[in-house]
């Protein structure tokens, strides 16, 4: 994704310069756009720390980063956690949920 033509931007974390030469990219739903350098270290520490949803880091937004997002900005180890995290998330919180000893 680009910044469009003539708008000079900088990433709200680092506070370079969004340019043709440097990668960046925005979040879909709040077009908020940092580096991918910065991207990628916001979503790996909040992964490290067993984020299950992932705030976009513009102060006050409250926009969540989508696994493809997260997919494309992390090593696929670190992603791996975020699947992992996420699915034992979603299977403890169901109050019914049973481990089913059968093999069907």
């Amino acid at each position: 994704m680009h910044i469009p033509q003539g708008c000079i931007q900088q990433c709200g974390i680092c506070f370079e310069d969004l340019d043709k030469n440097v990668l960046h990219s925005a979040l879909l739903p709040c077009q908020h756009y940092f580096c991918n350098d910065c991207w990628s270290l916001h979503i790996t520490g909040a992964i490290r720390e067993g984020a299950v949803s992932i705030r976009c880091p513009e102060y006050e937004c409250k926009k969540t980063v989508d696994p493809v997002f997260v997919m494309s900005m992390v090593e696929f180890r670190h992603y791996a956690v975020y699947v992992t995290n996420v699915t034992e998330f979603a299977y403890f919180s169901k109050k019914k949920a049973n481990w089913c000893p059968t093999d069907r």
